[in-house]
C-alpha cells in the first residue's frame, strides 16, 4: 500500500495518486462481489466444470481380474473384456513438449504431452478417409499449462473445435467417424 510522505510536495501528490489509484483498484474488484456478480462467476464456473466433466477421461489404472494373465480390463470408464486367446497389441508411444499437428501418415496412438514449456496444442488430423483410427492424448506434466486438443479444420470433437486437458494424467481417447468428426470415446 502506497504511503504518504511527510515532507515535499511533489512526492505528496505522487503517493496520493498512487492511493487513488489504489482505492480505484479495490472499488473494482469489490464491485465483482455484488449478487449480480456472483451469480454470473458461479454460473460461468459451473458451465467451466460441466465442460470438463463432459470431456475429462482419466483411467482407471489397468486392471485385470485377479489370478488371469488376461481377463477383465478396466481402461477410460469403459469396460473391456480380453480373450485368453488374445493376441500381443503393440501400439505406438510419442512423446510431445511442443505444439503438433499430426497427419493422417503419422503413425501415433497413445501421445504423452508434457506443457511444461507452455500451453500445448496437437492437432488432429482430417477424420475423413480416417473410420476407426483411434488416438489417445494424455497431459502428464503436473503445471497449469494446458493441453489443447484440436480439431482440423471444419472438423469437430464430440461437436466441440477443441478439447482442454487441465490437470496431470488426464487423458482423452477419440475414434475418427470417417467423415467430419472425431469422437470422444
Amino acid at each position: 500500500m502506497a504511503t504518504v510522505p511527510i515532507d515535499g510536495t511533489r512526492g505528496t501528490q505522487v503517493a496520493v495518486t498512487e492511493l487513488n489509484d489504489e482505492i480505484r483498484s479495490l472499488r473494482q474488484q469489490l464491485s465483482r462481489f455484488s449478487v449480480e456478480g456472483l451469480q454470473k462467476d458461479i454460473e460461468t464456473l459451473q458451465g467451466t466444470v460441466d465442460a470438463i466433466e463432459h470431456r475429462r477421461r482419466i483411467p482407471e489404472r489397468g486392471h485385470r481380474a485377479a489370478g488371469s494373465p488376461l481377463g477383465l480390463l478396466f481402461l477410460n470408464d469403459n469396460l473391456f473384456w480380453s480373450s485368453p486367446t488374445a493376441q500381443a497389441f503393440v501400439v505406438t508411444i510419442t512423446f510431445v513438449s511442443t505444439s503438433t499437428v499430426l497427419t493422417s501418415s503419422d503413425n501415433n496412438y497413445i501421445i504423452l504431452v508434457n506443457a511444461t514449456g507452455g500451453n500445448v496444442t496437437i492437432t488432429l488430423p482430417p477424420a475423413v478417409a480416417q473410420a476407426g483410427r483411434i488416438i489417445e492424448i494424455k497431459k502428464i506434466d503436473s503445471t497449469i499449462n494446458r493441453v489443447i486438443l484440436a480439431a482440423a479444420g471444419t472438423d469437430l470433437i464430440d461437436g466441440f473445435g477443441t478439447l482442454e486437458l487441465l490437470v496431470q494424467y488426464e487423458a482423452v481417447p477419440v475414434v475418427s467417424d470417417g467423415s467430419a468428426a472425431w469422437w470422444v470415446l
